[in-house]
């Protein structure tokens, strides 16, 4: 996947994520996901035929951001309902 495809699902993720979370375990993860597309940048730049390392540690974050953003709005429904 190519920066824009996951920076599409990153954001909203990030975003509804800084909702319900810390802001600074949030930045830090959106932090965490630029770095590691530097990485897959380098790593594709040297090799293009294997993404492999830097192209699943660009995807963790992104992951991490939507189950964060998720568990924050099941949870706020949660409290709603209770």
């Amino acid at each position: 996947m190519n920066t824009i495809e996951i920076l599409a699902s990153c954001l909203p993720a990030l975003f509804v994520a800084a909702k319900y979370w810390s802001p600074h375990l949030v930045s830090d993860l959106g932090v965490f996901y630029l770095i590691e597309r530097l990485i897959h940048w380098r790593t594709h730049i040297n090799e293009p035929s294997t993404p492999g390392l830097g192209f699943a540690l660009s995807i963790f974050p992104m992951l991490l951001l939507a189950v964060f953003a998720i568990a924050g709005i099941v949870l706020s429904f949660s409290v709603v309902q209770a």
